[in-house]
């Protein structure tokens, strides 16, 4: 007679979620799916004639372009590891990465345009300043297949107490970002319109 044994019973419990728990670890799917914290980066000096290079993961730039970085910074230049997408849709409204529709940086195009109303500022030829398109967000896919949202907040030098860029000297970038690292497209936020 084949009797189940606490022990065994146990087992006949436990293995299906074992089986489980492995084939997330190996897809890289998440259960939880939580939403990645925001964090800000202030005063990103993008002043000279070379890329600075942003790590998301590390949260600090990067000396080199040998792949540890996400995002790069050169006056009104945005050079991304990786690939990204501009969306309509303000960084709150952002819930969930897109599966597809991302543009890769090329030699003879870049995959965040440059020139006013083409990429992520406007230009106004009134008072010469360079704002970020309101409402327009930066999706990321990384390098290492994991995704992100940044919204340009100020190409100025801000002053960090009163949160002011007046006045400030340009090609200072402060911007905002969530990124994901569970391996899901969650980024939080309420439903994308």
């Amino acid at each position: 007679m084949n009797k189940l044994t606490p022990r065994r019973s146990f087992l006949m419990a436990f293995l299906p979620s074992l089986v489980l728990l492995s084939a997330c670890a190996r897809t890289g799917a998440t259960q939880s799916g939580a939403p990645p914290d925001i964090q800000t980066v202030a005063n990103i000096d993008a002043s000279g004639d070379a890329y600075v290079y942003y790590s998301l993961r590390e949260n600090r730039p990067v000396e080199t372009e040998d792949g540890a970085w996400d995002i790069a910074f050169q006056n009104t230049n945005i050079r991304v590891n990786g690939s990204v997408q501009l969306v309509e849709t303000p960084f709150e409204a952002v819930v969930t990465a897109p599966e597809d529709g991302y543009q890769r940086d090329e030699a003879a195009r870049a995959a965040i345009p440059g020139g006013s109303g083409n990429g992520w500022y406007l230009y106004d030829s009134g008072s010469h300043k360079i704002m970020p398109i309101p409402g327009r967000t930066l999706i990321l896919k990384t390098a290492a297949e994991t995704y992100a949202k940044l919204e340009i907040l100020s190409y100025y030098f801000m002053d960090l107490p009163s949160g002011s860029d007046e006045g400030g000297d340009p090609r200072y970038y402060t911007f905002r970002f969530a990124h994901q690292t569970d391996g899901s497209r969650v980024l939080g936020g309420a439903e994308m319109k």
